[in-house]
């Protein structure tokens, strides 16, 4: 299962605790934004966690990529492949 997660934290203690959950799992794409990848088992943990340390005032969105949302995906950039989906 591969999912995209995003978040909006501005507490600096509470987001570097979510950044570490993440790495658990997966890879930072953007500032706010990781690839993460795993059993879904595996994933629920990491975002049970999150859901433990977040409050009102945070944001946190995951979306599940299925394999073919996968295919559609376009990296442009630093360190990317170019793909188009036309």
């Amino acid at each position: 299962m591969k999912c995209l997660v995003t978040y909006d934290i501005t507490d600096n203690k509470k987001r570097q605790k979510i950044i570490k959950e993440l790495e658990k799992l997966g890879v930072r794409v953007q500032y706010s934004c990781f690839e993460i990848e795993g059993k879904k088992r595996e994933i629920e943990k990491v975002l049970t966690k999150i859901s433990q340390i977040i409050d009102k005032t945070d944001s946190v969105f995951v979306f599940e990529l299925s394999k073919e949302c996968q295919k559609q995906i376009v990296k442009l950039g630093k360190q990317a492949e170019f793909k188009t989906i036309l």
